[in-house]
């Protein structure tokens, strides 16, 4: 009886440690397989993300062209790449212009820039390099 336990015992120890080699061989199968998948779909997103700026930035050139650009004419849009798109100088109102394509968002930097704007923290700056030095002159906003 003792023999048999001892066996059983034995048995038993050596399926456990059967059982935990194998999975230690197939969870390495397993995460190479997975680590495959993860650079394919890396590569994949990556292309995509890829093609979103391209068609972003496509759509940044090509929005002062468009039938329904909001402003005079595209003569009137200076392009400026970031954060923002662009500026658009009517002769009654600056414009700061972000142009999204797609289900593009916001930025956080460009949200902040946005809030900025409604409350009315914006300001001119003249930056004037002179022979006796730098000048700054600051026209601060109306609040």
């Amino acid at each position: 009886m003792i023999n048999d336990l001892i066996l059983i015992t034995s048995l038993s120890f050596l399926l456990c440690v059967g059982v935990s080699i194998y999975a230690i061989f197939a969870a390495r199968k397993s995460n190479k397989k997975s680590k495959e998948w993860e650079e394919k779909y890396s590569k994949v997103l990556s292309a995509k993300i890829a093609s979103e700026v391209r068609t972003g930035a496509i759509g940044e050139h090509l929005a002062p062209f468009l039938e329904n650009w909001p402003f005079r004419d595209a003569k009137t849009f200076c392009p400026m790449g970031a954060p923002i798109d662009g500026m658009n100088f009517d002769d009654d109102c600056i414009s700061i212009v972000e142009i999204k394509t797609g289900n593009a968002r916001l930025s956080k930097h460009q949200k902040r820039i946005k809030h900025q704007v409604e409350r009315g923290l914006v300001k001119f700056v003249e930056f004037r390099i002179a022979p006796d030095g730098v000048k700054i002159k600051e026209t601060l906003p109306n609040r």
